[in-house]
């Protein structure tokens, strides 16, 4: 047992953080006084507190980097679900059942989502005006309807112009 001496009352030692520099190594104050001292201090005058914890993740980068990365990756699937459910309104339960309609595959392309991905996935592609899912691009696909600007006679006139092009009629 232990008086802690901010509240007076005798507690378990169990009840003290350690403190090495003090005698029987425990804190002086129990855990519940010291979390409210720290936080009436931390209230009281906040820009030294703000500047340690600045300091400590300058120190630590590498520290919360890796701590950062280990919840995304233990967290990943929550964070793709949650990313397509802000930017698309669906889940990765939708997404899932949209891969599976187009066999895996790119919407224009046709080619298999494993043969270019490396690992990502095919993009929503998504009518800007309206907002509705058309349906699941690569990479290089998506990048071509976004050039096209979704214009059907852009398309329309790419088509054609690949079918004849204007200098092989000059020759």
């Amino acid at each position: 047992m232990k008086l802690c001496s901010l509240c007076g009352k005798t507690k378990p030692e169990s009840e003290f953080g350690s403190a090495r520099g003090r005698p029987g190594g425990l804190a002086a104050y129990c855990r519940p006084c010291a979390k409210e001292y720290s936080a009436k201090r931390r209230k009281g005058n906040p820009e030294p507190h703000r500047k340690a914890s600045r300091e400590w993740a300058r120190r630590n980068s590498e520290h919360i980097k890796d701590k950062r990365r280990a919840r995304y990756l233990k967290h990943r699937l929550a964070y793709r679900d949650q990313q397509l459910r802000r930017d698309h309104g669906i889940g990765q339960a939708e997404y899932e059942e949209a891969l599976v309609l187009q066999g895996n595959k790119c919407g224009i392309c046709r080619r298999h989502a494993e043969l270019h991905l490396h690992g990502k996935h095919l993009h929503i592609d998504h009518d800007h005006r309206s907002g509705k899912i058309r349906g699941l691009l690569c990479s290089r696909c998506n990048h071509a309807l976004g050039l096209l600007l979704d214009y059907k006679q852009i398309a329309a006139n790419l088509i054609e112009y690949l079918t004849d092009p204007p200098y092989a009629r000059i020759r």
